[in-house]
């Protein structure tokens, strides 16, 4: 039987992203606003250049092809020093030797292969940017490329959602790496969050009375999970209290919120 986790995973994380449907990444890039912009080949590249020059805690590269410009090599050895941890994914058996080599002497530099990769996405703290270019020399000095960027601050269920399809990427290739660490820095695994997921996933705006059902729900939650202290104010447990991702994901699979709230329907 195929291992499904990381689909169950990625349908979870959408729905408590409230992103209905699941948003493809064409579709992303049609709803194009202030905060967003297309940009073309020269200057995909300095956006590219940019984030090899920003102090960051990660860095992502998703490139099937690999041919790196001198410059490229040299703003990359300098951003090493101010990067904490970069991430390669490119394209299975398409890595040229002498790239591989190059790239395998840096000790914060990560190399992930992916069978039949396409995806072309770059994207640090800070930014994210889905484009159609590779990094690779001939597209970026003869190819018609294309981009699209935003700001992670800007637009967080965005950019959460670009991490989560590098996630399947990764899965789908049976590496036991992810990148669930970055997701978690920036996900709400709040028990209010878990309470609206519910609430949406069972249409029960309108049917139930809101605030008797958090009553009833938050009180069966605190009965479930071992809080601190912190977590609880004078009307009981704090809709702010986080549960992590374990347990969220364990309690929006196996409770049976309906059964919980019943008291509360009109």
């Amino acid at each position: 039987m195929p291992d499904t986790t990381g689909q169950k995973n990625i349908i979870i994380y959408y729905k408590l992203s409230n992103v209905y449907p699941l948003k493809s990444i064409n579709h992303m890039i049609s709803e194009v606003d202030k905060n967003e912009e297309i940009i073309s080949t020269l200057e995909i590249s300095s956006q590219i250049e940019r984030m090899l020059k920003e102090r960051s805690e990660y860095l992502v590269l998703v490139t099937p092809y690999i041919k790196l410009l001198p410059r490229f090599k040299v703003l990359l050895e300098q951003g090493l020093k101010k990067i904490q941890k970069v991430i390669v994914i490119y394209r299975e058996n398409e890595l040229r030797i002498e790239e591989k080599s190059w790239l395998s002497q840096f000790n914060n530099v990560e190399l992930y292969p992916v069978k039949n990769l396409h995806a072309k996405i770059y994207l640090n703290q800070s930014t994210a940017l889905i484009t159609s270019m590779n990094l690779y020399e001939y597209s970026q000095i003869n190819n018609h490329e294309i981009g699209f960027f935003f700001s992670r601050t800007k637009d967080l269920s965005r950019y959460l959602a670009v991490l989560s399809q590098i996630n399947i990427f990764l899965k789908s290739s049976d590496h036991s790496f992810n990148i669930d660490w970055i997701i978690d820095k920036y996900e709400d695994y709040s028990v209010n969050k878990l309470f609206r997921c519910f609430m949406v996933e069972y249409d029960c705006y309108g049917e139930y009375n809101g605030k008797l059902a958090w009553d009833i729900f938050s009180s069966e939650i605190a009965r479930l999970v071992d809080f601190p202290e912190h977590s609880f104010n004078k009307n009981g447990l704090s809709r702010s209290a986080s549960l992590g991702r374990q347990k969220f994901e364990d309690l929006y699979t196996s409770l049976d919120f309906k059964e919980i709230i019943k008291r509360a329907k009109k």
